[in-house]
């Protein structure tokens, strides 16, 4: 029925998204320009290698759990959906 209402909202959205989009594109060449390519590349790295201690940590965390229990779990969780 107000479906116009429904529309300037989602391009009222999508210019925000856009612009937000914009502006971080800008601070980053900024960081990129202040700090280097190397030293962004540097601490890329070292969030990858943070990340992936996490995964392994989780995987092993997983790995000790009780086979039964987690596919118990997971059947919950896919019958709740």
């Amino acid at each position: 029925m107000f479906d116009f209402f429904k529309k300037k909202k989602e391009k009222a959205k999508a210019e925000k998204s856009a612009a937000l989009r914009a502006q971080a594109m800008e601070n980053m060449r900024g960081a990129r320009e202040r700090l280097g390519d190397d030293t962004i590349q540097q601490i890329a790295a070292i969030l990858r290698e943070k990340e992936g201690s996490a995964m392994k940590k989780a995987e092993e965390q997983i790995k000790s759990f009780d086979k039964g229990r987690i596919a118990d779990n997971i059947k919950v969780m896919i019958d709740e959906k």
